[in-house]
Parts: C-alpha cells; structure tokens; sequence
C-alpha cells in the first residue's frame, strides 16, 4: 500500500476526527453536570482530583452509553461521506486512478485512513472515560475492566457501520444502494444470539468474518465500478 495515499487521506480526514473527539468530550461533560450538582466547568477538575463520589459512573448510566454509541456511529456514518462522495462528485477519483497506482491501494488506503482516524476518535473517549473511572474516590462502584464490554462493542460496531456506508457509497442508483444498511440490525442480533449461545471463540470467529466481508464486499465493488 502506498504511504503517500494514507498521508493523502488522513489530511482530509483528520479534523473531522477531532471534531468528533471533541463532542465525544463535550457531550460527557454535559452528562455528567446533568448528573450532579457541578456546574460543567467545575466537571473536569473535580473529575481528575476524585471528587464525583455522589455521581452515577457512566460505565452504569444507559444515557452515557447512549451518547457514546450515537456519537460514536454518526462519526462512522460521516467518514465515508466526506472521504467518497466528493471524489466521486467532482470525478477527482478518476485522476487519482490513472496514476500508476493499483485500485486495491487506492481503497486500501481509504480504509486504513478512516478506520484508524474513527477509532482514535472513538477511543481517546473511552480511555479518558477509563481515567476517570478508575481514579478513586469518583463513583460509588469500584472500576472493573468488564465494565468496559459494551463500550467496546460500539467501535467494533461504529468500525462495521464505516464499511457499511463505504460499501454503499461504491454502489450505483439514488435508493437502491443504501438498501445494504437493513443488513446491520440483523447482524447485530446474529451477534447477541452467539453471544448468548456460544463460546468466545465462535464469536471471534463471527466478529473477524463479518468485519471481513464487509472489507471484501468494499474491494470487490471498488475495482469493478466504472469511474470514468
């Protein structure tokens, strides 16, 4: 894969992983001041210095997860927007192509670009999040790493949703295309379902297959569409 490609993806990617990040943060601040007496400038000091005891942990509160998994899959949804539709729109994609470059390169390089910059944004949350779980004296429940599962699950999830989008976007018809999206719902109780029923291993297994096919889905529609 060619690294000036990468290079060339983060650059127009990038700030919409910081815009993201930041109302990742702002949003859990606002939560959090919701959720106690703390005016929302007082949240973040009083969040690094262990002084929240009286407050719900987010690892427990359904409206922090919420939050997190909404922000988490707009942020999924728009990647692949602003990466695709203004190449396509403005045909600068067929430049591009007609570099001695191969079309593997070029949508391997989209995807490593927006997977790495979704997740960034997505995780720099949940790490601080972490932080501030595990800091003593916030949160009457003690901070335990299994606590963090659902959590995890949103990237995994938000990483699907990215390809998903892509996949469309690669697609050609006004309507027909986005029909792929109905798909998401039901993988998502296909993996409760192993979840419940099955050991860990089945499930990796199912998680790396289903990531995978998107992946492949992606690759397949990309060297064969017609961007000329």
């Amino acid at each position: 894969m060619k690294t000036y490609l990468i290079k060339k993806e983060f650059k127009s990617i990038w700030k919409w992983g910081i815009i993201a990040t930041a109302i990742h943060f702002i949003g859990f601040m606002i939560g959090q001041s919701l959720g106690s007496k703390h005016s929302l400038i007082e949240i973040p000091y009083l969040m690094l210095t262990g002084e929240l005891a009286e407050v719900t942990s987010p690892m427990f509160g359904y409206k922090s997860a919420f939050y997190f998994w909404l922000i988490s899959i707009l942020t999924a949804v728009v990647l692949p927007i602003v990466q695709m539709n203004p190449e396509i729109q403005n045909k600068t994609i067929t430049f591009l192509l007609h570099r001695p470059i191969s079309k593997s390169d070029a949508i391997n390089s989209k995807i490593v670009s927006g997977l790495v910059i979704l997740v960034l944004s997505i995780g720099l949350q949940l790490g601080f999040v972490i932080l501030v779980c595990s800091i003593p004296g916030n949160y009457a429940a003690p901070f335990e790493f299994d606590m963090t599962f659902s959590w995890l699950l949103c990237i995994y999830f938000s990483c699907c949703m990215y390809l998903a989008v892509l996949f469309c976007f690669l697609q050609e018809g006004k309507f027909k295309k986005w029909v792929t999206l109905f798909s998401l719902p039901t993988i998502y109780w296909l993996f409760l379902l192993v979840l419940l029923h099955f050991s860990i291993w089945i499930l990796i297994i199912f998680l790396l297959a289903t990531f995978s096919v998107w992946y492949l889905a992606i690759r397949y529609s990309f060297e064969e569409r017609d961007f000329s």
